[in-house]
């Protein structure tokens, strides 16, 4: 009786086996991995939507700069009646008034430059009139290019342009809408396309 006892007692103590460690270990193992993979999955898809959110905000900010400046574009003076200077499907210039009296004429470009969207602004160092024949404006070298935000699909026309009938618009003095279409693809999002369109007609007697 007392060695049975002790016989039970001595078999309580053993440890586990070496193929009990093996497969717990194993276990362990591809639990592990699982957890892993999830959770690298997890911050993965995270980083898309913070990625994909900046870029958002980024995008949205830049094209309604764009079209607040096209609503307030200007002429230059009366000789010269026609607020764009110039017009791709990739670019465009335009003269707007600062906010000062008497104001300062601004020339303003915006680009697809490669895959980045860029904005230029260059200011008048003179104030004048733009009802009068007599103006002139005298213009510093032109500022710097600002980026506005990048990973713009290339080969898809950002601008177009309208009469006042919505047929195309191919002359300056004709534009009366400017239409703006910009698709994007966000660095992270394995090929997804966002697309943000908007569009300004320009005011009553600024076009031509």
């Amino acid at each position: 009786m007392r060695a049975a006892a002790r016989h039970l007692r001595l078999g309580d103590e053993r440890g586990f086996t070496l193929t009990e460690l093996l497969t717990v270990m194993a276990v362990l193992s591809l639990l592990f991995a699982v957890f892993a993979g999830v959770f690298s999955s997890t911050i993965r898809h995270s980083d898309e939507i913070e990625d994909e959110s900046a870029l958002q905000t980024e995008v949205r900010a830049a094209i309604d700069t764009l079209i607040q400046d096209l609503r307030q574009a200007t002429t230059a003076n009366v000789s010269a009646p026609v607020a764009i200077e110039a017009m791709s499907s990739s670019s465009i210039t335009f003269l707007s008034p600062d906010r000062a009296q008497p104001f300062r004429l601004r020339r303003i470009s915006y680009r697809l430059n490669g895959t980045v969207f860029e904005r230029q602004l260059t200011t008048s160092t003179d104030t004048d009139d733009p009802t009068t024949d007599s103006d002139t404006w005298t213009w510093p070298a032109a500022g710097p290019w600002q980026r506005l935000f990048d990973s713009v699909k290339p080969g898809i026309a950002v601008f177009t342009y309208e009469k006042d009938d919505g047929t195309t618009a191919t002359a300056l003095a004709d534009v009366r809408t400017v239409n703006v279409s910009v698709v994007v693809v966000p660095p992270s999002s394995g090929g997804k396309e966002l697309t943000y369109q908007s569009s300004a007609t320009l005011r009553a007697g600024e076009a031509n």
